[in-house]
């Protein structure tokens, strides 16, 4: 019996070095990043049950203390988190995390927001919205960014991240095509496109984190109740014309399947006359900045800030 564990054991062991090899050689990330690099999302993740468990422990996991003023509040029925480095008013950037339309915000993004705030000069709204199928994400984009053109007479701008970098990029949509005009979009590895017809969609189907397979499944979920006649606000890739858009900040990683569709939205903003500078992380990968503390993270996320403010104050 002694011997068979001990088998057992040396097994898995070989298998797990082997593992780790080959996915060492396929994606090679930085050695701070590697660890995280082990991981990918399999399409189950996104299932009810799972996706229940996981609110539920991110709702209880701690968040640091910040060094900004904090508030949470609620913007015509939405709830938000608002961000800002002074009690001056200030520019605003509404912001829309990740989670592949499912998921509530990690505990990291409290000090990234603060960090965004005290770097870009801007006051940063993080917008709580639902965690549902189209059309209630952009509907909740939507009601918070009217409330801030009611209350502000400072410039507006949108982000976000993944599933939230869709939300900006249709929010940024919808407000032009309703006379709202904003001052700037950053999109970080945005979800953009639900046909998935680039060749990075087709060859990652295990990336870091994210991967092919498990954004079909978001796809599916998010667009269980269809477009409304409005495919382009569901999946921003599909405007014909992205004319009169904002100035446009657009990172993309090179380990992620996300990559080709954001970098062919960079150039077809640069082509449709928008200001754009579009970013292309090598040897990084989708959902890489969970990883706050590295170095490598906060330099990213500075130049982020940077480009933020740059693009809030060139009015």
């Amino acid at each position: 019996m002694k011997k068979k564990l001990l088998f057992l054991l040396g097994a898995v062991s070989v298998l797990g070095a082997y593992y780790y090899q080959e996915r060492r050689k396929k994606f090679d990330v930085p050695s701070a990043y590697r660890p995280l690099s082990m991981v990918t999302t399999p399409p189950w993740a996104l299932e009810k049950p799972v996706v229940k468990a996981a609110n539920e422990l991110l709702s209880r996991l701690p968040r640091k203390d910040v060094d900004a003023f904090v508030s949470e509040e609620t913007l015509n029925g939405v709830p938000v988190t608002i961000y800002s480095a002074t009690n001056e008013e200030a520019p605003v950037v509404l912001y829309f995390h990740g989670g592949a339309f499912v998921y509530e915000a990690a505990p990291h993004y409290h000090e990234m927001m603060a960090d965004y705030a005290n770097a870009s000069g801007c006051t940063i709204v993080f917008v709580h919205y639902r965690p549902e199928a189209y059309p209630a994400p952009l509907a909740d984009a939507i009601q918070v960014l009217k409330a801030v053109y009611e209350t502000t007479g400072k410039p507006v701008g949108v982000a976000g991240d993944s599933a939230g970098g869709c939300l900006a990029a249709a929010l940024s949509l919808w407000a032009r095509d309703h006379g709202m005009p904003l001052q700037a979009q950053m999109l970080i590895y945005p979800v953009l496109d639900r046909e998935m017809t680039s060749v990075s969609m087709q060859e990652y189907t295990d990336t870091p984190l994210w991967n092919a397979r498990a954004n079909r499944a978001m796809w599916e979920n998010y667009t269980q109740n269809g477009d409304f006649g409005y495919p382009q606000y569901v999946s921003p890739m599909r405007e014909t014309d992205l004319s009169g858009l904002p100035s446009t900040y657009i990172e993309a990683q090179q380990f992620d399947c996300l990559r080709d569709e954001d970098l062919e939205y960079g150039r077809r903003l640069f082509e449709a006359g928008v200001p754009v500078r579009t970013y292309l992380n090598k040897g990084l990968f989708h959902g890489f900045d969970v990883l706050y503390s590295q170095d490598k993270t906060r330099e990213i996320v500075l130049r982020r800030a940077r480009r933020l403010k740059e693009m809030m104050e060139n009015v």
